[in-house]
């Protein structure tokens, strides 16, 4: 079956609105002689979902800006450069750019290519010239021990404990980072899940699929404990038991560039899932107007 996305162009317009204001207001709160990790935490992630909306509905334009963009909030929220007064102007510019190229794309309004280009020269002028800091403490949630845990073809073991999510939700999740490697998925007590990764890819390629779905700070990831040598051959025989059922295999090593793009696959799959959603249930809440109003004897046009 093929999808036409172009039906939920407005669902990404409205929500990209939506992030760039809470950007606007995140930036404008912000103490620069003493940023909140969680306020900084939460300015990244709007330009991260604003550039996995971007790139699915292939806006280029909006892309390249919000890459730097989120560039520069990485290093910024990991402690790697101060933030300073001239980044909080930088990341208002390119908030306004943003907004002038999506009303670019939802009403034909003209876009200033001087001021983009302006802007992407500013930011990657600071993304340049940064001045190392020590890292700021991680947010009380998300913590991860980043020591290795070679596994079953090179690979490591992650421990994603999800807070209480739909169970479609969680399924769809673990389906996409079965993209990256062998996936398992259990109950917690709490209502909650817990899924464990083996793969090649990095931590920062899992946590940025799960974003699509749930807010990081939520989750509690950790090195998953290594396997005994039973548990690693039962393990293998799942796996080899999931490669033989679907006809090809599950989990070899790849080169750079195909893991790369699996990576990149898994987010856009589960992005577009996200605003097939996001469409699905504005045209419920749509139709639902629609019969209250013929109810009450108003003609809807």
């Amino acid at each position: 079956m093929t999808i036409d996305i172009s039906q939920f162009f407005q669902v990404f317009f409205d929500e990209a609105e939506e992030l760039l204001a809470e950007m606007e207001r995140l930036l404008l709160a912000i103490d620069i002689a003493a940023p909140d990790a969680e306020d900084l935490n939460a300015v990244f992630r709007t330009a991260h979902s604003v550039k996995g909306g971007a790139s699915t509905f292939g806006l280029t334009d909006m892309t390249e800006v919000t890459h730097i963009l989120e560039s520069l909030l990485d290093r910024i929220r990991k402690g790697e450069m101060a933030i300073t007064g001239e980044h909080v102007d930088g990341f208002l510019g390119a908030k306004d750019i943003l907004k002038m190229q999506l009303d670019g794309h939802r009403l034909g309004s003209p876009v200033d290519q001087d001021a983009v280009a302006n802007v992407r020269m500013v930011l990657q002028s600071l993304l340049q010239d940064h001045a190392p800091v020590s890292a700021l403490p991680p947010s009380a949630s998300f913590q991860v021990e980043r020591q290795p845990a070679p596994l079953l073809d090179g690979g490591q073991r992650y421990r994603l404990e999800l807070p209480p999510m739909e169970q479609r939700e969680v399924t769809a999740l673990a389906g996409e980072l079965g993209l990256l490697g062998y996936v398992t998925l259990a109950p917690l007590a709490n209502d909650g899940h817990v899924i464990t990764v083996t793969t090649h890819e990095s931590l920062d390629d899992i946590v940025s699929i799960c974003s699509f779905v749930l807010d990081p700070d939520q989750m509690v990831v950790s090195m998953a404990p290594p396997l005994t040598p039973e548990q690693q051959a039962l393990e293998e025989a799942a796996r080899a038991g999931v490669e033989n059922a679907q006809g090809y295999g599950f989990f070899h090593p790849q080169d750079p560039a195909a893991r790369a793009a699996a990576a990149r696959a898994a987010r856009q799959s589960l992005d577009l899932q996200y605003y097939i959603w996001k469409a699905d249930l504005t045209g419920q809440l749509l139709a639902r107007e629609v019969l209250q109003a013929a109810d009450r004897g108003v003609q809807v046009r």
